[in-house]
């Protein structure tokens, strides 16, 4: 990621990193964490630019529930179940349930 990140950079970009890429047929929204995690969104061509959604989300959900869960190693994948419930409640109530209709 941090490969394709460092080529592909936004107009708008204030960042090393890319904030959003579009294809033709999906936009990635992502956004890179100081702690070097990356929180990355698909969705369709025509929606808006949701990295900061993405930046929210990790000041809300990752940093209470990840950072400071004292049995979370830092380096290990997140398999917590409330990560889990908290980003769909997060995103859920954020994108007003858009994020679960498919890409069709």
């Amino acid at each position: 990621m941090d490969k394709v990140s460092q080529r592909i950079t936004s107009d708008d970009s204030r960042t090393p990193y890319f904030n959003h890429y579009v294809t033709n047929f999906y936009k990635l929204s992502c956004f890179k964490s100081v702690t070097n995690r990356f929180f990355v969104l698909t969705t369709r061509v025509d929606n808006l630019n949701y990295s900061e959604l993405l930046r929210r989300l990790y000041d809300t959900v990752f940093v209470e529930f990840v950072c400071k869960n004292v049995l979370q190693d830092p380096e290990a994948p997140i398999t917590l179940p409330i990560f889990r419930q908290r980003t769909r409640d997060f995103l859920a109530s954020s994108l007003k349930g858009d994020f679960l209709k498919p890409l069709a």
